[in-house]
C-alpha cells in the first residue's frame, strides 16, 4: 500500500496551485507533471494506484477516484496525460503478490541529484 505522505505530496503537486501560463508554453514535461508521474508509477497493482489517487488530499482520507483522476488529467497537458493512460492499462490487470516485499521505486531512476 502506497503512504499517505505520498498521496500528501501528490495533493500539494496536484492542488495547491493550478497551472501558471509558462506551463503551457513548455515543451516536454514540466517538474510538476514529471513529479506526479514518477509518484503515480510507484504502484504495483490496480489496487494501489486506485488508492493512492482516491486518497489525494491533505488527511489521506478516502474521496472519489473518478473526481481525483479527473483533476489529474485536466492539470496535465496532453502528451503527460497519455502517460497516466499508460500507467493504467500496465496496472489494470496486476496484482499484488501476497507474501512478498514491496519494492520501492520500480520505476524511479535515481539520478543522484540533491534537493536542499
Amino acid at each position: 500500500m502506497v503512504s499517505n505522505a505520498i498521496q500528501r505530496l501528490l495533493d500539494i503537486l496536484c492542488f495547491d496551485y493550478g497551472p501558471i501560463f509558462w506551463d503551457h508554453l513548455t515543451f516536454g514535461y514540466n517538474s510538476r507533471e514529471k513529479a506526479i508521474l514518477s509518484l503515480l508509477e510507484i504502484s504495483q497493482s490496480w489496487r494501489d494506484y486506485e488508492e493512492t489517487v482516491t486518497r489525494i488530499n491533505s488527511e489521506g482520507n478516502r474521496g472519489s477516484f473518478d473526481g481525483n483522476r479527473a483533476r489529474l488529467r485536466n492539470l496535465m497537458r496532453l502528451f503527460p496525460s497519455l502517460q497516466i493512460d499508460r500507467i493504467e492499462r500496465d496496472l489494470r490487470d496486476k496484482r499484488a503478490v501476497p507474501n512478498q516485499p514491496v519494492q520501492l521505486a520500480r520505476h524511479v531512476q535515481l539520478t543522484g541529484t540533491r534537493y536542499a
